[in-house]
This record gives C-alpha cells, structure tokens and sequence, in this order.
C-alpha cells in the first residue's frame, strides 16, 4: 500500500513536470514573470491573456491525459489512480464549460457584415476558425462528462 502511493506522488509529479516543461517550450517561455502575457491576433483584434493564467488549465489538461491512458493501461484497478483521475476529470468538467463560453463568444455566426474602414468596401465574414472548433469543443465536454461518470462508477464499483 504504502509503495503504491509512493509511486502514484511520483508518477504525480512527473507529470506535473512535464506539463510544466512542454509549457515552456509552446508558448516560448524563457521567463514568465517577463514575458508574461499571450496575444491572441484575431483579424484587428488582440486579446490578452496572462500566461500564469492559462498554466492551470494546461497543466489539467496534460494530467487528464496522462491519468486516462493510466487508468485505462490498468484496467481501472489502480484506486489511488482512480481518485486522482476522477478529481481532475471533475476539475475539468467544472472548468470546461467557461472554456466553452469563450470560443463561443470569439465564434462569429456566418452572414454578419463588418464594417471597415470607408476606403474599403463591406465585408462579410463566413465563418472563422472559433466556429469550426465550438462543436468539436462541446463534444470533447460531452465525452468526458459521460467517462467522467463511468470512472464514478468504476470507483465505486472498486470499493465494494
């Protein structure tokens, strides 16, 4: 008992490690406390995201990843692995949904017409990349909502 957990912490926090490292080399990060901001250019628009901010939800991301290929390696048999999944899939389903908001607020609806400058003419926009990704998006939260539940299951089935 006492080295399982043992090897779940490390296997913890090398994961927590890795999600940290590959943080660092996406965004290009050789200080984050001065190069602390991501822009996001969308046609005139920049939107400015803190990266301190955006390492949580990454870091989530990379853990649920590598949880659901241990939890699923293991046969859900592995308890400590089971909380430490369903803790963070729960953390995700909470999160997601903000998530969802905000690819749905930067999806523009097809047929809307932008106004530019006078010198140039009107321009219509059909779609942008937020509208291809908001339906992709929803159907990741909607699988694992329904996995999320099946782990509850699983776990409690385990403690039986």
């Amino acid at each position: 008992m006492r080295k399982s957990l043992i090897l779940e912490i490390l296997y913890f926090l090398t994961t927590i490690v890795i999600g940290l490292i590959t943080f660092h080399f996406a965004f290009d990060l050789t200080n984050i406390r001065t190069e602390s901001v991501l822009d996001i250019n969308i046609h005139d628009t920049y939107f400015v995201i803190e990266k301190t901010e955006f390492l949580p939800i990454y870091c989530l991301i990379i853990l649920y990843f590598f949880y659901l290929a241990k939890v699923c390696f293991e046969k859900f048999e592995n308890r400590q692995a089971l909380w430490i999944f369903s803790i963070v899939s729960l953390l995700i389903i909470l999160i997601w949904p903000t998530i969802l908001g905000i690819v749905k607020s930067l999806a523009i609806q097809s047929g809307w017409t932008v106004y530019p400058p006078l010198s140039a003419g009107k321009v219509e926009i059909k779609e942008n990349m937020f509208s291809r990704i908001y339906p992709n998006l929803y159907f990741a939260y909607i699988v694992m909502t329904i996995f999320g539940v099946f782990v509850f299951y699983k776990l409690g089935k385990n403690k039986k």
